[in-house]
């Protein structure tokens, strides 16, 4: 009822108002109407405070009384942080396995690519194992490389030994082997292969990057007019949500430009045979 008078008071209202703007005297229509809206407004509100009741919990409930106001049914036995330095290893190292498994992380990253191949081919990292644990290895690595990347335009060969440059394709090797068995596990459908896809990619350049270094280095009178065989301008279709592997991409095409010899890149894949 209230609405409907609403209604009938608005239509009232304009139809006062064209009769006010043909030059009729409508004081006394507009005095009454605002008396009829004060009425409305007043009625309207006790009407929402009755609807309001039916929503309101009485703090003398005694459900509420007993659990200080907390939600009956939700009631935890257990304290949600349990304490666990009253646990010997194994027992705190069987929790982790019941989580997410055992990965065995040091407190600094690996400084070298021979020991992040040597902490990859820990038998907890292989991958067949917890795809979980794939992950946080392929992030590990992903994180060193992008630091890698950070001093590409100011490297020189020294920073990467010949020996160091080997152990370098083997984690290349590792990291692509992890990325298989991820996208082919259940787990890899939630993931955006796209961006996981471009992540493997820009690994694998700022590698040969880095090989392309050590090489100018070891022999540099051979080098000398040679040039990389990657262009830098298909990075453009790289699809990276991570600032760091933003940042990386960046620091490759640089150092992708600075080392372009039109017709003279080395260690190419393409076919050179007349078609």
């Amino acid at each position: 009822p209230v609405d409907t008078a609403f209604g009938i008071m608005q239509s009232i209202a304009l139809s006062a108002a064209i009769l006010s703007d043909a030059g009729h005297d409508m004081s006394a229509a507009l005095a009454d109407i605002h008396a009829c809206r004060s009425s409305l407004d007043c009625r309207a509100s006790e009407r929402e405070e009755r609807i309001a009741e039916a929503f309101m919990l009485s703090h003398t409930l005694p459900q509420l009384v007993a659990k200080e106001g907390r939600n009956p049914d939700v009631c935890f036995e257990d304290p949600l942080m349990p304490d666990l330095s009253a646990l010997s290893s194994s027992e705190y190292k069987n929790r982790i396995d019941a989580n997410l498994g055992w990965l065995p992380l040091s407190a600094a990253p690996p400084k070298s690519f021979t020991e992040l191949n040597s902490w990859l081919s820990m038998p907890h990292i292989a991958p067949t194992s917890d795809i979980s644990t794939t992950i946080l290895a392929m992030r590990v690595v992903e994180e060193v490389f992008w630091s890698s990347a950070e001093t590409l335009l100011n490297l020189t060969g020294a920073d990467v030994a010949e020996a160091e440059a080997i152990k370098l394709v083997g984690v290349v090797d590792k990291y692509r082997k992890m990325a298989h068995a991820l996208r082919n596990s259940k787990e890899g459908n939630y993931l955006m292969l796209v961006e996981q896809n471009s992540r493997e990619l820009l690994l694998t350049w700022i590698a040969y990057c880095l090989v392309f270094a050590t090489t100018r280095h070891v022999h540099p009178a051979i080098m000398e007019d040679f040039g990389v065989c990657l262009d830098c301008c298909d990075l453009k279709h790289l699809v990276l949500s991570d600032g760091r592997a933003v940042e990386a991409a960046k620091m490759v095409a640089c150092y992708l430009k600075k080392h372009e010899c039109s017709g003279r890149g080395i260690f190419s894949l393409t076919n050179k045979d007349p078609t």
